[in-house]
């Protein structure tokens, strides 16, 4: 009986396919990337996310993970109505035991509950007009990658006119919804616009505005740091605060001859209120409303050589919080954001799932960047590069080390990184890289043997073999 079953199943199957098909067109693509952490001394500061504390002495393992992601898009009336699906697995850790999880399934006969989704929503464009068009649902939001650059669910108006290209849209980031009478919480939204523009030949630029805001009923989040949480200074992890915070950013990019560049400058205020917020002295603050004012800057020069050779300098600076007893936040903060500019301290290793931090600043001390980037593509299917990185923050860390007696810095190291990638086929890439961090001495803060000095170095190489379709 079984068997009938499975052939009237396969029979139906096979003469609905045809009807599928013709009543939408279907295009699938994937990124299906296998990484290894080849060696670190510190493989402590790589174990998800936050990093530390870094021990006395070497930590070093040698692992792997997959990520997976896999997307299709169905498109109809002439590509004027689409939706589209994205599914991601992992990353699975070579060896990962368990039933359930990003991470789980790795070990003895897989099998495990790791599918998450990454994109889900619907792009259309009016019928009235189809310069313009809409999306909603699950998908990526592009207004800054220094401020909010990531999977969103929300809706979008977007189009071209007048020879410039705009979005305005409304997003949810976090859903409340009442179930008494008088209860003045909200959901966390967010409306933004963006308009690109082409003001010169070779010269373009945006400029963008965000307003986020949540309103609270009562209560506080416990806002803190340790030595295990590099990155909780983000919008995205302060939902339970009252947020209403404004930010508005100009950029652009420009080529002249064989000089190029680029810029950015944002600035960001309002409020974060009925917050209890704790130091990295541990200390709670005093206060628990604060005014928010901030700023973020990056400048980029470049110069393109011959033989498909560049190099660019890159500079940024994200304000700090100088004073945690008064009742201004000052640290620049950006929503969601993924930064891969340095291997030690960012996303920058290919097992880009443990990272430190994924912001460009640390927690409310904002950041200071000194870059200089070298890339050479050395033939058609090799490339090679590096950079010589030089960090810091943009105010004091100040704590108390193992012995009770205060300490404040700011210098967070000098870092040299070099890759290589090779094209195996045209969409199959082995790609090595490496950084070491020359350790300054604020970052005994994240050492667990704190005296004041910055005793551990930090080496990582990390390796992947990426297709791409």
């Amino acid at each position: 009986m079984k068997r009938v079953l499975f052939f009237l199943l396969a029979v139906v199957s096979l003469a609905v396919t045809p009807l599928l098909v013709s009543a939408a067109d279907m295009q699938v693509h994937g990124d299906f990337n296998n990484r290894f952490m080849l060696g670190s001394n510190h493989d402590e500061w790589f174990n998800g996310s936050g990093g530390g504390p870094l021990e006395d002495g070497s930590v070093t393992n040698l692992w792997g993970e997959a990520k997976y992601r896999l997307w299709a898009d169905f498109s109809t009336n002439n590509g004027k109505v689409k939706g589209v699906y994205a599914a991601e697995w992992g990353a699975l850790e070579y060896g990962a035991g368990g039933s359930v999880g990003k991470s789980a399934g790795g070990g003895f006969s897989g099998d495990a509950v790791n599918i998450e989704t990454r994109w889900l929503y619907t792009d259309f464009k009016l019928p009235w007009n189809d310069k313009l068009g809409v999306k909603m649902g699950l998908f990526p939001l592009k207004l800054n990658k220094y401020f909010w650059e990531e999977t969103q669910m929300g809706v979008q108006l977007y189009g071209g006119l007048s020879g410039s290209n705009f979005i305005f849209g409304w997003t949810r980031g976090d859903e409340y919804r009442s179930v008494k009478k008088n209860d003045d919480t909200t959901s966390l939204d967010s409306i933004y616009a963006k308009v690109d523009f082409k003001p010169a030949d070779n010269f373009k630029m945006n400029i963008w505005a965000d307003y986020l805001f949540k309103n609270l009923d009562g209560g506080s989040e416990l806002v803190g740091v340790s030595a295990k949480q590099g990155e909780w200074y983000e919008a995205k992890l302060m939902k339970a605060a009252e947020l209403d915070i404004f930010t508005i950013g100009l950029g652009g990019d420009f080529k002249s001859g064989n000089f190029f560049g680029g810029f950015d400058f944002i600035y960001q205020g309002g409020s974060v209120d009925k917050v209890s917020y704790k130091d990295y002295l541990g200390n709670t603050a005093p206060d628990d409303n604060y005014d928010l004012n901030a700023w973020f800057a990056r400048l980029d020069l470049g110069y393109n050589f011959c033989c498909d050779m560049k190099l660019t300098y890159r500079f940024w600076y994200a304000s700090g919080d100088d004073d945690s007893d008064d009742s201004d936040f000052n640290g620049y903060m950006a929503v969601d954001v993924d930064t891969f500019d340095s291997v030690v301290l960012m996303e920058g290793p290919y097992t880009d799932d443990d990272y430190f931090v994924e912001t460009p600043y640390i927690g409310d001390k904002g950041f200071i960047m000194n870059e200089l980037l070298f890339a050479w593509k050395t033939s058609k299917k090799t490339t090679i590069g590096g950079g010589l990185l030089y960090m810091m923050l943009a105010e004091d860390l100040e704590y108390k080390d193992n012995n009770g007696k205060s300490q404040s810095d700011d210098a967070l190291g000098l870092e040299v990184n070099a890759y290589v990638k090779y094209k195996l086929y045209d969409n199959l890439e082995f790609a090595i890289n490496a950084g070491y961090l020359f350790a300054g001495d604020a970052m005994d803060y994240w050492e667990s043997d704190k005296d004041g000095n910055a005793d551990e170095d930090i080496f990582v190489s990390t390796a992947r073999v990426r297709y791409n379709f």
